[in-house]
């Protein structure tokens, strides 16, 4: 199983990666984990240009930035993972523009994602329900209109600096588990 994990907060060694860390701990050696950072990438926001849909471009986007090298990991990984922090009440300028561009990969050509899992990690300074519920939302629609299946979420907010309680741990290392599970199912 290849699993994806995606890093998008502008904070490489903060909450997040934190969370991220624990998860990917969670897996055994014979799973492939390729991790991707999106601070520091060059990643311009969606342009709706269209030329995804006239097939205009062999490389899914017309935008030749640093997202070009990140489509095939998207459509090999078997399971994706995003873990984003909560900025005002929604992802990180990064993840926003990662998870637009995406729409290039639905390019009339057959659903490319369909039947991967997906897990949402989500860390913020308020509750639940200051933002991550939207997030939450949003990352599950996204899922749906791509024909992945949602394995489910660990959200910790309000999270205290560098401080992974015992059961948010517990929580990402279940869901880690659940998504082996599932696919073996």
């Amino acid at each position: 199983m290849k699993v994806l994990s995606v890093l998008g907060s502008p904070r490489l060694n903060g909450n997040t990666a934190k969370l991220l860390g624990v998860f990917e701990d969670a897996f055994t050696p014979d799973h492939c984990i390729e991790h991707i950072d999106l601070q520091g990438l060059n990643i311009e926001g969606c342009r709706e240009c269209m030329t995804c849909r006239k097939g205009g471009s062999t490389n899914h986007c017309a935008i030749k930035d640093d997202m070009t090298a990140l489509y095939d990991s998207v459509l090999c990984c078997d399971v994706f993972v995003l873990a984003v922090p909560v900025f005002m009440w929604s992802y990180t300028a990064q993840t926003k523009a990662f998870m637009d561009r995406l729409y290039a990969l639905d390019a009339g050509t057959g659903p490319k994602l369909a039947g991967k899992k997906t897990a949402l990690i989500l860390s913020g300074g308020g509750d639940a329900f200051d933002g991550a519920d939207l997030i939450v939302a949003g990352f599950m629609k996204f899922a749906e209109y791509n024909g992945m299946k949602h394995i489910g979420q660990v959200v910790a907010a309000p999270m205290e600096e560098s401080v992974v309680e015992q059961h948010i741990e517990a929580a990402l290392k279940a869901l880690a588990k659940s998504l082996c599970a599932s696919n073996d199912q």
